[in-house]
């Protein structure tokens, strides 16, 4: 018996994962190839005669193994790692246990156990579905999947020969990729809170703000940072009115997510809307993403957090996200110039720190969707981990910039995962916009119509501005023109 806990057939399958993660790429690879299916249930089932694949019958929990089984499984996978020749068996017997208890009612079964967090009545979160995720290095998750799913996909994992790829219903996920350690809280969202199916599609509300800008800066020379100084009252007012405007659209339209752009809202501004949802008897989106905020952690070393909260519809916070890498501000110079009397560029950048922590919001139907802000998608290992480890079906990005061509070369990334992206900016980024300029984009990368959709600016200036909002649906019949719903409200 290996010197980790192990209760349960979550345990034991994550120990096991462990165990073919440490094989060197090569033999990994061997192994899947040498997988076959027809092999599998016969070798398992004349090794350890007290498993018995129950067809329909399947149990119903991840506990139904007796501690003296789970020894014996144990032991025997000890032994056939000696063996180059018997590894495949480990192999048969990961995909074999994760196929012989029934998937939806072992889940359902786990949302009630001590290793499930209740946020609301309908949202939990979790670390893994194993409890001994910090001795074997590594998280057993769901994987559920979008109901738009592209047929005959291949994702990275299968292309690279992967033997995690074999799992139908899992994912596994180490602790380390790349010698960086990602902390990932997943949340399931229960289908009576987003539920979807063939016929509906999933509804996604994004609103640019306002044209107006709520917040002053400041470049710090001597530390080559750009400091946000306040946030404007009577802007982030106007902004508020908006905002309940455009979540009150949302509602009539039963949309299930609403994003909002980066760094337009104060600390109190967030505060508010939440006290409005809660108040209000309409029944607003499952999962809201107001817009992120920054502020000082410490001023004494001019460190600081952007932040988005995200929210169920009742005003409730579900969770909570910070940006991971700092956006890089060019400047010219005022008082530098080069040989010929131009001014010199002077980078100033955004003073806050990775703490390294992501969401991932698990629905059924819909699959896992992640949520990066702004700059985070130039983190190639972040988008690495979101793409290729966790399998993100949408992304949804909130920014706050000038610039669109580097942001949708950089998304570009999605394609390959099959992920859908929906990028919103604030058009109050824009100096002086076109009715060109991209404000919200959606690349339909998940679907057989393979599109980048975008709204463009509205032309209206900042007194005139009321407000833009983008209504994007992703459904199994997923076509659409290149423009998306573009609703001034």
């Amino acid at each position: 018996m290996p010197q980790v806990q192990i209760n349960n057939v979550y345990d034991l399958l994550a120990w096991i994962c462990a165990a073919i993660a440490d094989w060197p790429l090569g033999v990994q690879k061997s192994m899947t190839c040498k997988y076959d299916m027809t092999q599998r249930t016969k070798s398992i089932e004349a090794e350890f005669d007290f498993l018995n694949m129950k067809g329909p019958d399947k149990e119903e929990s991840y506990e139904f193994l007796s501690e003296k089984q789970i020894k014996i499984i144990c032991d025997k996978v000890c032994q056939w790692s000696q063996t180059s020749s018997d590894r495949i068996y480990i192999l048969y017997l990961l995909t074999y246990l994760a196929g012989y208890f029934d998937f939806n009612a072992a889940f359902t079964h786990f949302l009630t156990d001590y290793m499930c967090n209740d946020v609301t009545t309908d949202v939990w979160s979790f670390v893994a579905l194993n409890s001994n995720y910090k001795e074997v290095g590594g998280a057993l998750v769901p994987k559920f999947r979008t109901m738009w799913e592209k047929k005959n996909i291949r994702t990275s994992q299968e292309l690279d020969f992967s033997p995690f790829s074999l799992l139908a219903n899992y994912l596994w996920i180490p602790q380390t990729i790349e010698n960086e350690e990602w902390e990932a809280t997943h949340l399931y969202i229960s289908d009576t809170s987003i539920g979807i199916n063939g016929n509906e599609p999933l509804m996604v509300i994004a609103s640019s703000g306002q044209r107006e800008n709520t917040f002053e800066y400041r470049c710090d020379n001597e530390i080559k940072k750009f400091i946000i100084e306040k946030y404007n009252d009577g802007a982030c007012d106007r902004l508020q009115k908006k905002i309940k405007c455009v979540l009150d659209s949302a509602a009539n339209q039963n949309a299930h997510i609403v994003l909002f752009p980066e760094m337009m809202a104060s600390q109190q501004l967030q505060s508010e809307i939440c006290h409005y949802l809660s108040e209000s008897n309409n029944v607003y989106p499952a999962l809201i993403c107001l817009p992120s905020t920054e502020f000082p952690i410490s001023k004494e070393t001019n460190k600081y957090c952007n932040s988005t909260l995200i929210v169920n519809g009742s005003g409730e916070k579900l969770t909570e996200y910070h940006k991971q890498h700092p956006f890089r501000l060019d400047q010219k110079s005022k008082t530098k110039t080069d040989e010929m009397g131009n001014p010199l560029m002077e980078y100033y950048y955004e003073p806050i720190e990775a703490d390294r922590k992501i969401n991932v919001f698990h629905v059924r139907g819909v699959g896992r969707i992640g949520l990066v802000i702004c700059a985070d998608v130039f983190h190639k290992n972040l988008l690495n981990y979101l793409f290729d480890v966790l399998q993100i079906n949408v992304l949804l990005v909130m920014a706050y910039t000038k610039g669109t061509d580097i942001f949708f070369r950089a998304l570009t990334a999605a394609n390959v995962a099959y992920c859908d992206v929906i990028w919103c900016n604030a058009c109050a980024a824009y100096d002086k916009p076109l009715q060109t300029t991209p404000i919200i984009s959606c690349f339909s990368f998940g679907h057989e119509q393979k599109q980048q959709h975008i709204c463009k600016y509205c032309g209206k200036g900042k007194n005139e501005c009321s407000s833009c909002l983008a209504t994007i649906k992703i459904a199994t019949e997923y076509t659409r023109d290149n423009d998306l719903d573009f609703s001034l409200i």
